[in-house]
């Protein structure tokens, strides 16, 4: 996490577990002419895959199970039939005659 103040690259100088899923963070600016301070938190959002051995009693969210970009909105107009691009009746077996246009 980079300084607010300068956007030198801050080094965390401890820590504090809060709870199993959130830890507090105490930064310091390495630049000796800034010389900031700060407190970050860190925290658990979501699993993206389950752990291969899973403690007892932990109960941690899972991610959103994303939804196909096609499934997202209900169509919200009818859907019309298509027609061909001409008006002319076409009948299986029958010659149809060169525009003369």
């Amino acid at each position: 996490m980079s300084c607010p103040h300068c956007e030198t690259t801050g080094k965390i100088r401890t820590s504090k577990t809060v709870t199993v899923t959130f830890r507090e963070l105490y930064f310091a600016c390495p630049n000796f002419m800034c010389g900031h301070t700060w407190k970050a938190s860190l925290a658990f959002v979501h699993t993206i895959s389950d752990s291969a051995c899973p403690k007892l009693g932990v109960q941690l969210p899972k991610a959103p199970i994303p939804v196909p970009a096609n499934d997202r909105q209900p169509a919200t107009h009818a859907v019309t039939p298509r027609h061909n691009a001409n008006d002319d009746e076409i009948v299986p077996g029958k010659a149809v005659a060169p525009d003369q246009s």
